[in-house]
């Protein structure tokens, strides 16, 4: 079974505005889950205030686009049994 971990809107916010040692343990994290090692999840509460505040920072970063992208699988109640069984 592949061990499964949940970042949480400070870890991608970190990550974005690469503050270490978190920025670099999320890149690590990511990188393991783009491999298919470990599975990543997060919630859409979290998910959209990463949007919110990149958004609130550049909000060019953001305009123009029909959608921000999709979000990684949902972990917990937010997500409404959306949530990928391990």
């Amino acid at each position: 079974m592949k061990r499964r971990f949940v970042l949480d809107a400070w870890a991608m916010l970190a990550l974005l505005q690469m503050e270490e040692p978190a920025a670099s343990r999320v890149k690590m994290l990511l990188e393991e889950g783009e491999a298919g090692n470990i599975k990543l999840f997060v919630s859409i509460i979290n998910f959209g205030e990463v949007v919110y505040r990149v958004g609130k920072v550049q909000p060019r970063a953001l305009l123009g686009r029909g959608r921000v992208g999709t979000p990684p699988p949902l972990a917990g109640e937010a997500g409404r049994g959306l949530c990928r069984p391990g």
